[in-house]
């Protein structure tokens, strides 16, 4: 039979303040997000269409009545699509309105409907539009119907305790988002001057009939009618048969061919580069401030329970599921300071918070009753005023954003055996109790759904990378090179998605990435921790690490009642670093211990490559 929740000291608690009930959960839980509005479904349709859209759009072809001039509107399109995968994401106030801002684009004056391929795709890119469009509104829709409803039932409004710790929160975001921004302008701006001085140059050149008698990798070798030779450079030179007829024009020692105007693709490029970042933190920057404010003024505060898993992720129950049979949400917090009086105020400065959450938090699993301060909603902030161990009184705020419960209830600690010494902290304790000595190796490495997804990416930097080097031996616009280059950089989240690997013997660890394979001995080992970013580090004795990224995050597997493979890995060697009678005893053979897929994604991308250009 379960204990009953762990109390709460009545000083603790504000004036007022009502229980956050099962009822009013249950209409709460309903005004989530439909499935359809998942941010997984826009990403992966956007991904998809305006891929397709690149592949099929033919190359422009330059002429005197068609001169290949920049095209600012399709550098613009680029960088809100890839502002977009984020922004569905992360930022679906800011999704609402660039979805609406990339649309227009598509649509006007004239880029849709250039021909039947084309359009099609456009219209492609357009529906996949229509999708995240919907499903951001439709999760901006749901946080503000949850905040209604948290409202009503907590009927009234507290200042939490902390809030004034808060009230920097945003200000760098701001402040750099703003820095880089205004770069961006500055790039944009100098792109511009560019054209402007390129038009002034036209207005007074004179045109000269050349005809061409070389080619070089970025420019044409031409000679005049009066006996002189030229270099021009152009953007596009197998578009320039040698022995055909150009126009030139010539302004002083200022010289360009007629149908090549000056591009600004350089500059665009930087501001695009710079200014999604920028807009990233200054769009982030804003909303924490908007929401240290409204702490700051008040919110609503409920009573409810609380309990944190061996993981250190922390669940919330109504006030009345004292068995804890029904999660609501979750987040990862940290101790803020102490809770002052009832008020609100704030007390003292909490020392050694980061000490304070691993020794008690780890260790104290049950249920306890709490205060929450804040409207739960996804990605919500939130403070709660709770106690841990022997009753000490702690606030704590989330410092993650808050994600729904799944169906199901949270996962439980596992019950440590007796006699089971836990090692460094309780999750290595659990961890230990939970293997049992064997001989042969352990092995540690993707699932299904992970090499699912590596082989997808395999497959589109291969396909990917044959298309835009086809392009670029024909002749295409400088920026299939961007493109390569991007292709490039999937192959190390690809190959270690698809075979990365850690096997535990008798002789260590043998340690498999994207590049290269390692050997650890057990006796230069000291832990592996995963983080909250989604990474695994392996630390030596001797101060080195070998980190595993490009994985999902740890609490992804958390909610669907079960950790992920490499969150087990990484407490299951730590228990074996400090529980020698646990380690295997035999040794792996070579074949188990798979190899570095990187370099082998990085020679078909290679010959995938060479055959375009050869082909």
């Amino acid at each position: 039979m379960p204990k009953p929740p762990v109390p709460m000291p009545s000083g603790l608690l504000p004036s007022g303040v009502a229980s956050w009930l099962s009822t009013d959960a249950g209409g709460w839980g309903r005004n989530r997000p439909a499935k359809w509005a998942r941010p997984l479904w826009s990403v992966l349709g956007l991904l998809f269409t305006a891929g397709a859209a690149v592949v099929v759009e033919p190359d422009p072809v330059c002429g005197g009545s068609a001169p290949c001039g920049p095209d600012l509107c399709d550098m613009i399109k680029v960088g809100l699509i890839l502002g977009l995968l984020y922004w569905y994401v992360w930022l679906p106030e800011i999704a609402l309105v660039a979805t609406l801002c990339l649309a227009v684009l598509l649509v006007w004056p004239d880029s849709l409907f250039d021909g039947a391929v084309t359009g099609t795709a456009q219209l492609g890119v357009l529906a996949a539009l229509v999708l995240g469009g919907g499903a951001a509104w439709s999760r901006l829709a749901a946080r503000r119907r949850q905040r209604k409803s948290v409202a009503w039932a907590a009927v009234v409004r507290h200042r939490p305790p902390g809030a004034a710790d808060r009230v920097r929160r945003g200000t760098t975001r701001i402040a750099v988002g703003a820095l880089l921004t205004t770069v961006a302008a500055g790039s944009g701006i100098v792109g511009l001057a560019g054209v402007r001085e390129d038009e002034r140059h036209t207005a007074r050149a004179v045109r000269t009939s050349v005809e061409v008698v070389d080619r070089e990798a970025r420019a044409v070798r031409v000679r005049t009618g009066d006996g002189r030779r030229l270099s021009l450079d152009v953007s596009r030179p197998g578009h320039y048969r040698v022995g055909s007829a150009l126009t030139v024009l010539e302004d002083g020692r200022w010289r360009r061919p007629a149908n090549e105007p000056y591009d600004p693709f350089g500059p665009h490029l930087l501001a695009t580069a710079v200014g999604l970042p920028g807009l990233v933190l200054l769009g982030t920057g804003v909303i924490i401030r908007r929401r240290v404010v409204r702490l700051r003024r008040g919110v609503p505060a409920l009573r409810v329970l609380l309990r944190s898993d061996h993981r250190g992720r922390n669940w919330v129950y109504t006030a009345d599921d004292t068995w804890g049979r029904t999660p609501r949400f979750s987040c990862f917090c940290e101790s803020a300071s102490p809770p002052g009086p009832p008020d609100g105020s704030v007390g003292r400065r909490v020392t050694g918070g980061a000490a304070l959450d691993e020794d008690l938090f780890d260790a104290d699993t049950r249920l306890r009753q709490a205060v929450m301060f804040g409207e739960p909603y996804e990605r919500g902030e939130l403070v709660f005023v709770t106690t841990v161990g022997d009753g000490t009184p702690v606030v704590l705020r989330t410092v993650e954003p808050v994600r729904l419960a799944g169906a199901g209830p949270a996962p439980e600690a596992p019950a440590v055996e007796p006699g089971a010494v836990p090692c460094g902290s309780s999750r290595i304790g659990w961890a230990a109790a939970s293997l049992r000595a064997a001989g042969e190796p352990v092995r540690w490495g993707p699932g299904t759904p992970a090499r699912a997804l590596g082989g997808a990416m395999a497959a589109c930097i291969a396909l990917g990378a044959k298309a835009l080097s086809g392009r670029l031996a024909a002749g295409g616009p400088d920026e299939h090179v961007v493109a390569l280059l991007g292709l490039l950089v999937l192959i190390h989240p690809a190959a270690t998605l698809l075979n990365w690997r850690v096997t535990a013997d008798g002789a260590g660890l043998w340690l498999t990435g994207a590049w290269t394979a390692r050997h650890v001995p057990w006796q230069d080992l000291a832990s592996a921790v995963h983080t909250r970013d989604g990474s695994v580090r392996i630390r030596l004795t001797d101060g080195r690490t070998w980190q595993l990224p490009g994985l999902p995050r740890p609490e992804d597997g958390s909610r669907r009642g079960s950790p992920p493979a490499y969150v087990r890995m990484a407490e299951e060697i730590s228990a074996l670093c400090a529980h020698p009678e646990l380690r295997p005893t035999e040794e792996s053979p070579r074949g188990d211990r798979a190899l570095p897929l990187g370099p082998l994604l990085l020679l078909v991308a290679g010959l995938a490559a060479t055959a375009s250009f050869l082909g």
